[in-house]
């Protein structure tokens, strides 16, 4: 995994790309997330394949 400080729409970010398996296949792709209201929102991507929004939220 490889990460980068940015901005997506003036607000602080953080963009990455990833290389791994998916059910025993190799796997690559990237990804980017911001800070909202307490939550982390982002979208992952696998290259040539699927993307998923997801939004992490901190437990406690």
């Amino acid at each position: 995994m490889d990460c980068q400080l940015t901005t997506r729409g003036g607000v602080p970010a953080v963009e990455w790309s990833w290389d791994g398996n998916d059910e025993m296949d190799a796997a690559q792709g990237r990804g980017w997330a911001v800070l909202k209201n307490e939550e982390l929102n982002g979208m992952i991507y696998f290259h040539n394949g699927d993307r998923s929004e997801f939004v992490a939220k901190k437990k406690g």
